[in-house]
């Protein structure tokens, strides 16, 4: 779901497990080196619009960090009786709060257990806002999310799948590890619209080739998407050798093309 995303999904959006395992496996400084290659994280610092000040955030990190999913979810739920914009939700609290943890998580300041348990309970917030979600009037359009074989980071698929409905798409999203047999029989049998496949661990760039070569030979005419951390150290010459495949690196960048895909169905 903002520089969501999906996430998404695309993108884009990572757990704080994706940002920190990455850094740590390239041996790099700190996750602070991530934050040219973050697309999907936005600092809400000093922005107007942001949903919480700077207090209400730090308590809300400090009760996430702390594994209190009772004062989370009661600030969350406040920010969703008061009706604000879902996506700046997913963006200015999930996604901000995660990238947070996984660097605090590479400093050495908090166990994996903790990060494991962060990334837990944000999923599990994620379901306070789906009864507004799922309550739209959805368009004549529908998208597959999938993380490739072999990927078990599950959370930003789910939260681009979260943003094609807040963009009034079906989304159907496969979870984690998808053999690419099954993921190839999914999209026969319910044809959609576009492909988006999520990749966070930069070694399973093989994979993601061979899912690309199979969808290509398969569905030559289908737009596919991919997204996630995995691209932040490079793999965007693989994606780009293929046709109708595209690297999305925000949410403002997969939703525009959400609405070149309506405009020409619509046209059609």
């Amino acid at each position: 779901m903002s520089s969501l995303p999906i996430g998404i999904v695309i993108p884009r959006l990572k757990t704080s497990q994706d940002l920190a395992a990455h850094t740590r496996c390239l041996s790099l400084q700190s996750a602070q080196d991530l934050g040219a290659h973050a697309h999907w994280v936005t600092d809400a610092e000093g922005d107007a619009d942001t949903l919480l000040n700077q207090q209400e955030y730090a308590a809300y990190l400090d009760a996430l960090l702390a594994g209190d999913y009772a004062a989370c979810a009661q600030r969350v739920q406040g920010l969703i009786d008061r009706n604000v914009d879902l996506k700046a939700l997913y963006v200015q609290v999930f996604e901000r709060s995660l990238y947070d943890v996984g660097k605090r998580w590479e400093r050495n300041e908090i166990s994996v257990a903790t990060e494991h348990l962060a990334t837990s309970i944000t999923e599990s917030l994620l379901t306070l806002g789906y009864p507004r979600l799922f309550g739209g009037t959805h368009k004549p359009f529908s998208a597959v999310v999938s993380c490739v074989a072999n990927e078990f980071h599950q959370l930003g698929g789910q939260m681009v799948a979260d943003t094609l409905e807040l963009n009034g798409w079906h989304g159907y999203f496969l979870g984690p590890n998808v053999p690419l047999k099954d993921l190839l029989g999914f999209v026969e049998d319910k044809q959609p619209d576009i492909l988006a496949l999520s990749i966070s661990v930069f070694f399973n760039m093989p994979a993601l080739t061979e899912a690309l070569e199979a969808i290509c030979a398969r569905f030559p005419a289908l737009p596919t998407f991919i997204g996630g951390q995995a691209f932040a150290w490079g793999g965007s010459d693989r994606v780009n050798s293929f046709p109708n495949a595209q690297v999305i690196l925000s949410l403002a960048d997969f939703e525009s093309r959400l609405r070149e895909i309506e405009r020409k169905g619509c046209a059609g």
